[in-house]
Parts: structure tokens; C-alpha cells; sequence
């Protein structure tokens, strides 16, 4: 597993109950935000495993694209040979190089953050292994300086330039969103490596002419075909019982899906703003997706108050923010209030813990 230990590794247990080492992070200057996402994103449950895949399929994806394009570029070259003298001939070195100068040149800013992020956890998950074979029992894993995740982040977002300390959540926002995107450009990627692998298909493995051999090939085909049905019929009487395939379940085939956003699988959820006129009492509901909840914390709230006052939340439209009424077609007092109808899998909570003169609640 790359987020964690297997659960099944048992080299710690037992009288010296050795804990597995955990690879830490160094501080590039002012990076404690960066640190504290990256080392949350990577405990969190199925992150990082759906992170490797997502990386994995697009490598894949586009090593196939590559080899189709090498494929064409061959064979328009071959053909322009044959047209033309003099030009030179074209190695398979040179192919090789002209289609990874078209893989790296199709990259944008986003694919790279998103796998530097991957190459990031993957040298975490190294250093750890290293350590757990050593044989040492207080070995500790080198600091990691993830200075390349953090330079192609940049290029992404310049707010992050510099060595200023950042916000961790805005952070968190734009690293969701790099995976997002990255998962759009691996599904329009797989949709047209298709729609290429099913072009060559159909140019190359054509359907064979059944009238070639005068009606002699089509009645051989069909005397074959119905001594297989034959078959089929006799072995579906002598078994006792049927045996059907389990139906196909929707969410795992939608999950092993190329180009699947966990993203919004994982961590969002589904908000509900109702709103009635107190006038007619005519009720209007809107929903919308949403990845957070803002929980302003303040010095007089109790422990639980805040959480409940972001999750369950009303006001009253009043004054000179009234609510424009559709049935009763005027502006009226409303009461709108604010629920979740589905919380996400990963819920994020935003603490806001500062007040309007930039002094830190202490509490």
C-alpha cells in the first residue's frame, strides 16, 4: 500500500513492538502549509491508492497514443519515401524520439503537478521501505524535500510563489482541482485512443466475403453454427441449474472507468438552500455541489455550536433584502435555510479562526 502499511505486515509485532517508520518532510522555508496537506491527503483513505492509478492509466493511455502516432508517422514517411528520392531515411531512433517529444510536449502545467505529487508519495513510500529492511530498529527515514512537487505547483498557481507562509485550505483547493482536470484529460484521452483503436480495427480486420466460394462457405458456416447450438442446447439440459453471471455492479464499474474523478467521488457532497415565501408559503429548493464546510469559530461558542450552526443554518429575507416570489410575483419575507442532503465520504472542514483585526483566536 503506498498511503500506509499493510495491515498483513507483521515484522513489528510481537515482544519489541516495533513501530513502523514514517517518512517526513523537509521545510523548504516557510512550507508547513504545504507539508500539513500533503501529509493529510496521503493518510487519507483511498487518496493516494486512487492518485497511483489515475497517474498509471494515463502513462498507459498515452504510451498507446504514442505508439499510434509512431505508427502513422511511419507510415506517412514510408509513403513519402516511395513518392519522392532523395530524402532520407527515417530509424526507429528517430521515431522513438519524435513521439516522446509529442508525449512531453502534450503535457499542460496540470498533468505535472499531479504527477509530481505521485512521484512525491512514491519517494515517501521508498524511503520508508528502505528503513523497514535496513534491520535497524531506530532507523528513521531521511527528510524528503519535495522541492519538484512544489516548483511545478508553482507554475500551476503563482500564488504560491516566494517563500511566504500560504493557506493550507487554499492549497488543499488547488491540488483538488489539478486532479480534477487531470481526470477530465484522461477520460478525453481513453475516448479517443477508442475511438482510434476501433478506426484501425475496422480498416484492417474487415469482415470476410461469404459469397467468395459460390454459397460453399456460408453453408458450412451455417451447418457449423447450428451443430454448436446443438451443443449448447444439450449441455444446458443436462445441468442441474442455470448458472447466471452476477449482474455488473454500476458504482465499481464507474470507478474502474478511465478518467474517474474521485475527487468529487471522495469529497463532495450535496448542499440544499430552501427558501419559502412567507406570504404563500410556496416552497423553492436548489441544490449544488459542494467540496467544504466553513466553521467560523468564535471566542464565546461552545465546542458544538459552530459545527451545528454550519451544517443546519437559517435566516430571515427581510427589509431590503426581500425574496422575490414567483406565485405571488413580488418581493415578500422569506425564510431560507441551509442543510446537507449527502455529506462526502471526506469531509473538510475550513476553521475559521481569525478575526477581522488579523489577531489568531487563542482558543
Amino acid at each position: 500500500m503506498l498511503n500506509g502499511h499493510h495491515p498483513s505486515d507483521n515484522q513489528y509485532s510481537g515482544s519489541t513492538q516495533w513501530k513502523a517508520p514514517i517518512a517526513t518532510l523537509s521545510n523548504l522555508g516557510n512550507t508547513c502549509f504545504l507539508n500539513s496537506v500533503l501529509y493529510t491527503l496521503r493518510y487519507a483513505p483511498q487518496f493516494v491508492h486512487n492518485l497511483h492509478h489515475l497517474v498509471s492509466d494515463l502513462s498507459r493511455v498515452e504510451q498507446k497514443l504514442g505508439s499510434i502516432r509512431l505508427k502513422s508517422s511511419s507510415l506517412g514517411r514510408s509513403a513519402a519515401g516511395l513518392a519522392s528520392s532523395g530524402t532520407r531515411s527515417w530509424s526507429s531512433k528517430d521515431l522513438l524520439s519524435l513521439g516522446q517529444a509529442d508525449s512531453s510536449a502534450t503535457k499542460s502545467k496540470i498533468q505535472i503537478a499531479t504527477e509530481k505529487l505521485h512521484e512525491t508519495y512514491l519517494s515517501l513510500r521508498a524511503a520508508e521501505s528502505k528503513c523497514l529492511h535496513c534491520g535497524a530498529t531506530d532507523a528513521i527515514p531521511e527528510p524528503y524535500a519535495a522541492d519538484s512537487f512544489l516548483a511545478a505547483l508553482r507554475e500551476v498557481n503563482s500564488t504560491f510563489e516566494g517563500n511566504r507562509q500560504q493557506d493550507a485550505h487554499e492549497l488543499l483547493v488547488c491540488i483538488l482541482d489539478s486532479i480534477r482536470e487531470t481526470c477530465r484529460a484522461l477520460g478525453a484521452r481513453a475516448s479517443r485512443l477508442q475511438l482510434q483503436e476501433n478506426g484501425d480495427s475496422n480498416g484492417i480486420g474487415r469482415q470476410p466475403n461469404l459469397d467468395v466460394d459460390g454459397g460453399k462457405t456460408l453453408g458450412n458456416l451455417r451447418k457449423s453454427w447450428k451443430k454448436r447450438k446443438e451443443v449448447k442446447t444439450n449441455e444446458k439440459r443436462n445441468s442441474p441449474s442455470e448458472e447466471r453471471p452476477p449482474s455488473p455492479d454500476p458504482e465499481k464499474e464507474e470507478r474502474s472507468r478511465p478518467g474517474w474523478d474521485f475527487v468529487a467521488d471522495d469529497f463532495e457532497g450535496m448542499m440544499v438552500v430552501r427558501t419559502m415565501c412567507l406570504e404563500c408559503e410556496a416552497v423553492t429548493e436548489k441544490a449544488q455541489a459542494v467540496c467544504e464546510l466553513c466553521v467560523p469559530v468564535g471566542e464565546d461558542d461552545t465546542a458544538e455550536e459552530p459545527f451545528r450552526s454550519a451544517c443546519l443554518s437559517s435566516e430571515y429575507l427581510r427589509d431590503q433584502n426581500k425574496y422575490w416570489c414567483e406565485r405571488c410575483l413580488r418581493y415578500n419575507e422569506a425564510r431560507r435555510s441551509v442543510a446537507y442532503s449527502r455529506l462526502p465520504r471526506l469531509l473538510v472542514l475550513q476553521l475559521k479562526r481569525f478575526s477581522g483585526g488579523m489577531e489568531k483566536i487563542t482558543r
